[in-house]
């Protein structure tokens, strides 16, 4: 009859029992006890110590979390207990052997045995590593393969790219030619590897998410975006699919993969081309409306000067006006006469710019000319707007002189439009390195913001911040900026609500 007790110098607190001296194999020394301690105290491994009768002396807390057995109540007892068959011999290599736990349930584990002795009682060191879960995911995947084989569906003829990973670490245990040929990475190249790190995948929600998912539904699918061996970027419709153990517990995904990045390509192509369609259809009912806008608007500026030229010419039809105020007549009939030449000669000049022959005539330019005659027509202006000019020296410049002067024409005279009367105007000059900046800034009303791109469209009008209505028909700086473009310049704008407007552009200098 053996009896027991808790030996005193035990660093593991007295957790494994002792044979007390006088049992089979006496206590053991403190020489297994130094080798066998470190092991015995971690919670992660298995590790039992046996006697020279294949007694248990040590039964490590990893040893009773595996078998369900309480260290004091397996000690002394025979290995045979919970390991039906144990080699005889050491070991150094791992074995697979078949556990039985305290509840009757079978475990699959890997077994290597390390002898040692103290003083002359002779013992063994066994180690103990679960595979249960291994084995049975490798045994669904093994039935599961008889099965695929006996319908004929053999995953190496298939072409798409047929992956097998373990659930929750992703472990790749399948990967047939069709993954191969897709993603560049040979069947040895890719085993044991994790399916989404060795593709680079792009998920569109958390790993964890989608296994939850697909437990929950027992499938998903949906595209993802992975990477080749050589880095390409590939589009692949993929479906998930859970694989079952014996017990009915998921231990696996089987993942069934489709290249469609040419579809996707297609598809990008389908929409940009539709979102042209759109944009062209929305152009052309932008235009229409434009056009009617323009009919509106050339029909009110020409009615306008109509009106007031039939009455002043029914006026001066009586005979019964003094002298002073047939001359007045005259004069008002002459200036809506001019308002409306300068609205045809604008519409003419629209529809030149966009001739495809329509061309521009550059030669070696005075700026100084260029200033003066745009200075004498300044003058002109209605709203008694003084000039400014700014100017170093006379720069020659390459230039159409024509339609530069018509250029400035229109600016100046949205400046005196936009502006207060009396409020001054500014006509600036000057070198910006190998070019010269020709400006001119108002003090009036300035523009919206939002209506800085569109003032340069055709028909296109800023609001008038002002709150007063101003003639025109928007095709001043349409034409000008056109007119800008032909000499390799832009018309550019600053403004500040409130405080006025500068427009300007360059010209290159002559050599």
């Amino acid at each position: 009859m053996r009896s027991y007790s808790k030996s005193p110098s035990d660093p593991a607190g007295g957790t494994f029992p002792t044979l007390e001296p006088g049992g089979t194999g006496g206590e053991a020394s403190h020489g297994i006890d130094a080798l066998s301690v470190p092991l015995l105290q971690s919670p992660a491994l298995c590790v039992i110590v046996l006697d020279a009768h294949r007694l248990v002396r040590r039964f490590s807390p990893g040893a009773q979390k595996l078998f369900g057995y309480d260290a004091t109540e397996i000690a002394g007892r025979p290995v045979t207990d919970f390991l039906p068959e144990p080699p005889r011999e050491p070991t150094a290599r791992p074995i697979e052997v078949t556990g039985l736990r305290k509840d009757g349930a079978r475990l699959s584990l890997e077994m290597s045995i390390t002898a040692a002795c103290a003083d002359a009682d002779p013992q063994s060191i066994v180690v103990l590593h679960d595979v249960t879960r291994r084995k049975r995911i490798e045994e669904a995947l093994h039935k599961q393969a008889g099965m695929l084989r006996r319908q004929g569906a053999l995953l190496d003829l298939a072409h798409d790219a047929i992956c097998l990973r373990e659930l929750g670490t992703g472990t790749i245990l399948s990967w047939n030619e069709g993954a191969e040929m897709m993603y560049g990475w040979a069947k040895g190249e890719a085993l044991g590897r994790t399916v989404h790190d060795l593709l680079r995948t792009h998920l569109p929600r958390p790993l964890e998410d989608l296994e939850a998912e697909l437990l929950r539904a027992g499938r998903w699918e949906g595209d993802l975006v992975c990477s080749r061996r050589d880095g390409t970027l590939i589009a692949v419709s993929s479906r998930w699919a859970p694989q079952w153990d014996d017990s009915g517990q998921p231990v696996a995904v089987m993942e069934i993969s489709s290249d469609i990045t040419e579809r996707k390509k297609a598809e990008a192509q389908a929409a940009s081309l539709l979102q042209v369609e759109r944009e062209t259809t929305r152009r052309l009912r932008e235009i229409a409306s434009l056009r009617a806008d323009f009919t509106s608007m050339v029909a009110h500026e020409l009615g306008n000067p109509l009106a007031a030229i039939r009455s002043l010419a029914s006026m001066l039809a009586t005979d019964e006006v003094d002298a002073e105020t047939h001359a007045q007549a005259l004069s008002s009939i002459r200036a809506e006469a001019e308002a409306l030449s300068a609205l045809v000669a604008d519409v003419q000049a629209a529809a030149t710019v966009e001739r495809d022959d329509f061309s521009i005539r550059i030669r070696p330019v005075c700026t100084g000319t260029l200033i003066t005659e745009a200075c004498s027509f300044a003058a002109t202006l209605p709203g008694h707007h003084p000039l400014t000019t700014h100017m170093n020296g006379d720069p020659v410049v390459l230039a159409d002189p024509e339609r530069i002067r018509q250029v400035l024409r229109n600016l100046l005279s949205n400046a005196a439009k936009y502006s207060e009367c009396g409020a001054p105007i500014e006509l600036q000059v000057t070198d910006v390195g190998g070019r010269v900046r020709i400006a001119v800034e108002d003090h009036g009303h300035g523009i919206h913001p939002a209506d800085r791109a569109r003032i340069f469209e055709k028909f296109g009008r800023g609001r008038d911040l002002s709150g007063q209505k101003v003639a025109g028909v928007g095709l001043g700086l349409y034409l000008s900026r056109r007119i800008v473009q032909m000499h390799g310049a832009d018309l550019a704008v600053e403004s500040i609500p409130g405080k006025g407007s500068v427009f300007s552009f360059e010209l290159d200098v002559a050599r």
